[in-house]
């Protein structure tokens, strides 16, 4: 699809989500008087009745986004507006990737290009039990471990310069994923440095 698509801009949308009536014609107004060429938002995450759940804000995150999404599961690629040139210059999504390929995307994009984030809520995430993450849980969840263990190198890079209270949100955070194998590296990680979190 992104491929053979015609205009210069590219929004992404899961076919159990919905977009604010207003999310694209912000963030193009956006995108168009910067020289930025992604654009995410803030989102809501709602039941299948479309009532709320929870209120998502990245734009509160404590680091950048090349290392925020290290540690938290709260950017949704869904809520961006992308310049179609981004995916000429870093690639396409990686379809062998069947429960990662957004955040693999997210990573190689926030290498190259830094995000506009609007405070603002523009993106109604649904949560429901017929979500592959729910039905294949155990291979999302391998799936997931593998790409942050090809990312350990950076959390523990980002770790070893951090304060004790960016180092307490990010084994928090890193905790919270339940990923055996990343748990283990993270406790190696922490007993390393000699510090008792």
């Amino acid at each position: 699809g992104i491929r053979i698509s015609k205009g210069t801009y590219v929004s992404w949308l899961s076919h159990d989500d919905y977009l604010h009536n207003n999310k694209i014609k912000k963030q193009l107004n956006i995108l168009e008087s910067s020289k930025r060429k992604i654009c995410f938002s803030n989102f809501i995450q709602v039941d299948r009745f479309k009532k709320k759940i929870k209120s998502i804000k990245i734009s509160k995150n404590l680091f950048i986004p090349k290392y925020s999404i290290l540690f938290r599961d709260n950017f949704n690629f869904c809520t961006a507006l992308v310049k179609k040139s981004v995916f000429k210059k870093i690639g396409f999504f990686d379809t062998s990737k069947i429960h990662t390929q957004d955040y693999n995307m997210m990573f190689r994009i926030f290498e190259v290009y830094k995000p506009i984030i609007l405070s603002e809520f523009l993106f109604f995430s649904r949560k429901h039990v017929n979500q592959n993450s729910i039905l294949f849980e155990e291979e999302a969840n391998s799936e997931k471990q593998d790409l942050y263990i090809s990312k350990f190198k950076q959390i523990q890079f980002i770790f070893s310069r951090s304060n004790i209270f960016k180092k307490i949100y990010i084994t928090f955070f890193l905790r919270n994923k339940d990923l055996k194998k990343i748990t283990q590296k993270l406790f190696k990680l922490i007993k390393s440095q000699n510090i008792i979190l």
